[in-house]
């Protein structure tokens, strides 16, 4: 079935670059029939303008979805989306609007994945280089764009829940196009369908999984919901072959800690060269108990394991951060950490990355640390309390076939 894709993101974030990858990845594929909608706006023209607007002195009255961005106004039929999904086409439609995206959701209910391009924090310079490439000659036109871009951010911690999927738009060509054919993949994916039978155990709670590269936040997470969502969340201890660091608290049980049990775990698995354990007995009784739990885990075989063994309970998490191995590297030499530890992880910093995009459809949401932690912290407990309201809908105790893909690889290649 033929879905509407909307891109939403800051100005240049790339949302017109990652369309323009979909149209050239189509034309291999000839059950995917992409259809580029274009809105009236009261902008000026740009010569980076692909024919994703047409540029008008008033917005035609026919339209009936009408927002403004960066003191303009932007407008389409929504007729224009149906008709295109009854011709069997897919329509794609930038919608840099939180309300008009919701309008578009609920009238075309289950017929549209919708999309966050995130390419790297704000800055004014890179802003008014952005328009002078562009041909902009209002001077206040990117500090305009600037100020929206830094409150874009916000906008997408508070409505995450709005989100499919996330375009981190943040390394190499080859990496956009990669996350732009899975998206291709996913829209021809059946819906998820549950099937309840006489003694199931319907969940609100989920085990929230969470995928990240050193430094991105993961930490702070951890630390941010042991002590701020005690009875709402809890963290699941891993045992550890390693020895306690200062930087670890009761969610690492270590060798000689009371209760160490790494070998009596269900799973264990490698990371860095050292191991961890997770019991899964722990975790089936906090969310019998109607506590979500949360785990770090970013090695394959660990992740295809918990889904598995958790089904739909398990929430995929990416958490992406800006930065990068040596900047890795120099923070965690100056706070003191382990030299050969931080070398260690510094050398596989790209790791996690690939898993989230070798996987890109296995992953239910992303967190984006864009340097302000207390938003980080905000997106997960907005998923969270989202799950708590059934916006996600229920799911059940025994392991369905998921509707995300979930595909193999090896760490080591």
């Amino acid at each position: 079935m033929s879905r509407v894709i909307t891109f939403t993101g800051p100005s240049g974030s790339g949302k017109s670059t990652a369309i323009q990858h979909i149209l050239e990845l189509s034309q291999a594929d000839v059950t995917f029939k992409p259809l580029l909608v274009a809105k009236y706006t009261t902008r000026h023209g740009r010569l980076d303008d692909r024919g994703e607007v047409m540029c008008v002195d008033s917005i035609p009255g026919e339209c009936d979805v009408i927002y403004e961005h960066c003191e303009k106004l932007y407008g389409l039929e929504l007729r224009n989306l149906s008709d295109a999904i009854a011709l069997g086409k897919t329509p794609l439609v930038i919608l840099n609007d939180v309300r008009t995206l919701e309008y578009v959701q609920r009238s075309l209910k289950g017929l549209v994945k919708s999309i966050f391009i995130f390419r790297e924090e704000p800055s004014l310079q890179k802003y008014r280089q952005l328009a002078q490439s562009r041909g902009v000659v209002d001077e206040q036109e990117p500090v305009r764009r600037f100020l929206k871009a830094r409150a874009f951010y916000r906008i997408y911690s508070e409505n995450i829940y709005l989100f499919d999927h996330v375009i981190l738009n943040t390394g190499t060509i080859g990496d956009l196009k990669a996350q732009m054919a899975q998206v291709i993949k996913g829209t021809k994916l059946s819906p998820r369908t549950h099937v309840h039978q006489e003694g199931d155990l319907v969940f609100l709670q989920r085990l929230f999984v969470v995928v990240g590269t050193p430094g991105s936040g993961k930490d702070f997470l951890i630390r941010a919901v042991h002590e701020l969502g005690f009875h709402q969340v809890q963290i699941v201890p891993k045992h550890t072959s390693r020895d306690r660091r200062p930087s670890d608290g009761d969610e690492m049980i270590c060798p000689g800690d009371p209760g160490y049990n790494l070998s009596g775990c269900d799973i264990i698995y490698e990371n860095y060269g050292d191991y961890y354990g997770i019991d899964f007995d722990k975790v089936w009784r906090g969310l019998r108990q109607g506590v979500f739990q949360v785990v770090v885990v970013s090695n394959i075989e660990a992740l295809d394991r918990l889904r598995e063994v958790f089904g739909q309970l398990m929430v995929l998490v990416y958490v992406h951060s800006g930065m990068d191995a040596n900047e890795y590297r120099d923070a965690e030499l100056v706070y003191g950490g382990d030299a050969n530890y931080v070398e260690r992880r510094a050398e596989q910093y790209r790791l996690a990355f690939d898993v989230y995009l070798q996987n890109y459809l296995a992953f239910h949401h992303v967190l984006i640390n864009s340097g302000v932690p207390e938003d980080l912290l905000d997106q997960l407990f907005r998923l969270i309390r989202a799950y708590e309201r059934g916006v996600f809908g229920n799911t059940l105790s025994r392991s369905l076939v998921p509707e995300r893909i979930w595909m193999q690889m090896s760490l080591g290649k």
